[in-house]
């Protein structure tokens, strides 16, 4: 009679694997709450890698080490629910919250996307301001000093919990936003002032003409800068349409009414805003200056400022100039048509208008397109300034801001 192997004995209830799964679930569930009420700072996230590596690590090596174990000894499945089960339950509910915390986030930032703004000193004073325009908040505010008049600061805004952004709707203003609280320096001490805001609805471009042909497709905010111009008195924040070369690119050849505004600054001091037919330009990250040859002087004519635009007939010019509490200059301008219309033999990418600001005043325009022409040749169609200058500009006109491979064509 052939005697068969004794079988490893059955045990009926363990309880250390319960014992060490819970303990297990209870302390990962511990690290979720840590790293989720302090917002993983970097004190909780270092007492976070403490806890893991000498509390949790060993932890799931003794209930691997039980889990083989209770193998071996046919031990119910239950008991190996038990062992693993808690930290099943708690990381499952982790990527349940982390799932709708990112839900929530995107949500979040599709209403309040990022928002750049450029903000531009006009008051003759060195002003210090909370971004959020709700009070002078030392830890983010922003400063711009007063001499020389006219100096611009870039920002960048992002949602946060403590709704800094409470200004805006997604890429609008709130209509409630009247008031700013602004720190200037005097000659005696820090002043503080609420100035009034003044902004106007109406003046939001009309940009849905062209967003369709966007290949990102993003919100308002991704084709907008809001110019916050600081007087004395008041504060001015407009919209203005303020693209990327490649959303220049994708909009090649579309007919949307998008005329880049090219600046000659021929006069004494910089532009610090300008709008073409109530449309404020943008004008980069400073104020025009004077125009000249010398090193990267011409390199400012590059720049342009959008506006929808159809060029039918003159066009109405306001600027303020680099100084305290500028006054505003006007101009009632020409803009030349083509003499052969809008008939062309390439593909037209953008039609611009360069503007040239002469020293006594006056404005004079020149528009010019680029053209895709046969055999891969790219060419500048020029009507030339409307009328002569009173002298040549420094960085010439429209096509010499084109290398010698361009195709002149004067039309």
């Amino acid at each position: 009679m052939q005697l068969s192997e004794p079988e490893e004995p059955v045990l009926k209830s363990p309880v250390a694997g319960a014992v060490a799964g819970v303990l297990a679930g209870a302390v990962a569930g511990g690290l979720v709450v840590l790293l989720r009420s302090r917002d993983y700072d970097y004190a909780s996230v270092h007492i976070a890698i403490q806890i893991g590596a000498f509390l949790l690590a060993p932890l799931l090596a003794f209930n691997f080490v039980l889990s083989v174990l209770y193998l071996r000894r046919n031990v119910p499945s239950v008991s190996h629910a038990w062992i693993w089960g808690p930290i099943v339950i708690v990381l499952s509910v982790a990527f349940a919250m982390n799932g709708t915390a990112e839900i929530k986030r995107r949500n979040a930032e599709a209403d309040h996307p990022r928002i750049r703004e450029i903000h531009v000193n006009l008051s003759g004073y060195t002003i210090r301001f909370d971004p959020a325009g709700q009070g002078v908040d030392t830890r983010g505010r922003i400063n711009i000093p007063g001499d020389p008049p006219g100096e611009f600061v870039e920002r960048t805004r992002y949602f946060a919990d403590d709704d800094r952004m409470a200004i805006y709707a997604k890429a609008r203003l709130v209509p409630s936003f009247r008031e700013m609280q602004v720190s200037r320096e005097s000659l005696s001490a820090e002043q503080v002032a609420v100035l009034p805001v003044s902004q106007r609805a109406e003046a939001f471009p009309n940009i849905e003409g062209f967003m369709k042909y966007l290949s990102f497709q993003g919100s308002e905010a991704t084709v907008i800068t809001y110019w916050y111009f600081h007087y004395p008195d008041r504060v001015d924040v407009v919209p203005a349409i303020d693209l990327s070369g490649s959303q220049t690119m994708d909009l090649s050849g579309h007919d949307v009414s998008l005329v880049e505004f090219h600046i000659a600054n021929l006069g004494r001091l910089p532009i610090a805003r300008l709008e073409v037919d109530g449309e404020t330009l943008a004008l980069g990250s400073a104020a025009i200056p004077t125009e000249q040859a010398d090193g990267n002087g011409c390199v400012n004519r590059n720049h342009a400022g959008y506006a929808i635009n159809p060029l039918s007939g003159a066009i109405k010019v306001r600027w303020q100039l680099g100084q305290a509490n500028p006054a505003w200059h006007e101009a009632v301008v020409y803009v030349p048509p083509f003499r052969s219309g809008e008939r062309t033999r390439g593909r037209i990418r953008s039609t611009s208008v360069d503007l040239y600001f002469e020293s006594h005043g006056k404005v004079v325009a020149e528009r010019s397109q680029e053209i895709d022409l046969p055999l891969g040749k790219m060419g500048i169609r020029t009507t030339g300034p409307s009328r002569p200058l009173a002298s040549p500009p420094p960085c010439g006109y429209a096509s010499d801001r084109y290398t010698e491979d361009v195709v002149v064509i004067q039309d």
